[in-house]
């Protein structure tokens, strides 16, 4: 039985200074070279803020025989808070539409900490004398003032641009569940000296938010979805190698598999990514003494289509995400120009190619 303590002190001191302006002709502003005439201040901003916390960690372990480890673990984390530098202050309006005041502008351009409270239980063993290793962790994980960047389009001064949004959400909480394992299935199973393995992981995780209040003074915690969150994730891997020559060539193959996730809080049709499955693959061979290695590798093999991330500057429904024209009704819309943005980044396609290494020593 052990006890494992710790902690850490976090003082974090965040200046800001943030000039955004039109120039035109000239081109651009003189800042970067540019002989370029002012003609809009979208942002001119200063501020300063200092945040100072300290966070704990505790782990209590327990081996009840050899190879075997039963654990429970807490542990408080911290991000300090700050200014967006996308912000534009000219934007800034008060509850009752009238520009903000010095103290109602520094809030708008700001963003507080958050912090969270993580729990964790687990079990981690090797067996069979190292034949295999599984890994088990239940998690809890709750969370204030979480940290949302976002972004927005409007008009300032009769100029289309978007606005960086960076908010708090009140509260979230992640909760679940972590398998991993390895197990040697044999050796010499084709030919003398080569082994045959498999290993795999399977994750489920709840994240949902509790509390979020959005501008509209209203919580949506039940219509809004943590960013890029899978609830559940899955991989496979089998491993072959045999000795060929004076070293080892090996065989591995992946498969994995995401469900469906949103690229921001509010679902954006088309821009979303629903559950899809990668495959990998690669053929190896190191000499025995390490410093030579020659391979191929195929990743994303099946060439599936997949979105990593994306930005939407179309006209949506608060609640629903549906895209919607100005009057609310179903339709596209704008918000950044005449022509909306919807764009969406891939991963990448079907990549096959060789590596050849050499390590100095």
């Amino acid at each position: 039985l052990s006890l494992s303590v710790g902690g850490r002190y976090t003082w974090d001191k965040r200046v800001s200074d943030i000039n955004r302006g039109v120039y035109v002709g000239g081109g651009g502003s003189p800042f970067f070279g540019g002989t370029g005439v002012l003609a809009l201040t979208q942002s001119d901003f200063e501020g300063q803020r200092t945040f100072r916390k300290f966070t704990p960690k505790a782990t209590l372990s327990y081996h009840p025989a050899r190879d075997h480890t039963l654990y429970l673990s807490y542990s408080a984390g911290f991000k300090g808070g700050g200014f967006d530098p996308r912000g534009v202050t000219t934007a800034c309006r008060n509850p009752q539409g009238a520009a903000c005041s010095p103290a109602e502008l520094f809030d708008f351009m700001g963003f507080d900490p958050e912090t969270v409270n993580s729990y964790e239980a687990g079990y981690k063993a090797s067996l069979a004398g190292g034949q295999g290793s599984i890994g088990l962790a239940l998690f809890h994980a709750d969370y204030r003032d979480v940290q949302v960047p976002g972004s927005i389009g409007t008009v300032v001064g009769g100029v289309p641009t978007f606005i960086g949004i960076t908010t708090n959400a009140g509260k979230a909480r992640f909760q679940g569940v972590e398998l991993e394992g390895r197990w040697t299935l044999g050796r010499d199973v084709g030919a003398a000296g080569d082994r045959l393995a498999v290993s795999g992981s399977l994750g489920y995780i709840n994240a949902d938010y509790l509390r979020f209040i959005d501008a509209r003074g209203i919580d949506v915690a039940d219509r809004r979805k943590i960013q890029n969150t899978p609830e559940w994730t899955l991989s496979g891997t089998l491993d072959y190698s045999l000795p060929v020559g004076p070293g080892t060539l090996g065989l591995n193959t992946t498969l994995s598999y995401r469900s469906k996730t949103q690229q921001f809080e509010l679902r954006i049709p088309g821009l979303d990514q629903a559950g899809f499955a990668l495959w990998d693959a690669s053929l190896v061979w190191r000499s025995d003494d390490d410093r030579w290695s020659l391979g191929v590798h195929g990743r994303n093999l099946t060439d599936k289509r997949y979105i990593t991330s994306g930005y939407n500057f179309l006209r949506q429904n608060p609640d629903t995400g549906d895209f919607v024209l100005a009057n609310g009704q179903p339709g596209l819309n704008s918000t950044l120009g005449a022509e909306g943005v919807l764009t969406a980044f891939y991963g990448n396609p079907r990549q096959v190619y060789m590596t050849v290494g050499l390590k100095f020593r």
